[in-house]
């Protein structure tokens, strides 16, 4: 506080965007990137791969290794439909509302929380696939920050181009940013 104002600076300045991995695309047989919730989970599932003992060795989607990395897109689409994470008083959450939980409003076919367990769900990730893990070449998409380009470029080398390919984040045609 300085004169009695809270004062802040922005601890990240990033742009979230869907990072995915154009070799595990080309071999799934998918030739863009999805559009929306519905064609994200298509893509997941046929990207994905389990072992006998139904492990995830390939996630369709990743995560991790913090919770930043779904809370920042989550937060990003609730914002998009004109809802905070934070009620106006800054007491509570809209969090339990339906739009949260059950429907991102709006964003046709995109399911908020629930959507993001149903990857777990239906085993297309595992909270052992993180996106750092993503040049290694086990994971097919990530919701990830433009900062993350040097971390690829050092583990992909000069196939970076190749591999990685970049898209919006499959919100739907209102989907905003904080930037």
């Amino acid at each position: 506080m300085i004169d009695d104002k809270l004062w802040g600076i922005p601890a990240e300045v990033a742009l979230y965007m869907l990072i995915y991995n154009k070799k595990l695309f080309a071999e799934a047989g998918i030739a863009e990137p999805p559009t929306d919730w519905p064609s994200l989970m298509n893509a997941a599932a046929n990207i994905a791969k389990r072992d006998s003992l139904g492990r995830v060795k390939v996630a369709g989607y990743a995560f991790g290794p913090s919770v930043a990395n779904a809370a920042h897109p989550f937060r990003t689409l609730l914002f998009s439909k004109g809802t905070s994470i934070l009620t106006d008083d800054l007491m509570g959450t809209h969090l339990t509302e339906p739009a949260a939980v059950e429907d991102l409003e709006g964003l046709e076919g995109l399911e908020g929380l629930e959507g993001l367990a149903e990857l777990f769900r239906d085993g297309l990730t595992s909270a052992s696939h993180q996106i750092r893990d993503f040049p290694a070449g086990r994971i097919g998409m990530i919701t990830g920050a433009n900062w993350m380009k040097q971390l690829m470029r050092e583990r992909l080398g000069n196939k970076l181009d190749e591999t990685v390919g970049v898209a919006p984040i499959p919100g739907g045609p209102d989907w905003k940013t904080y930037q």
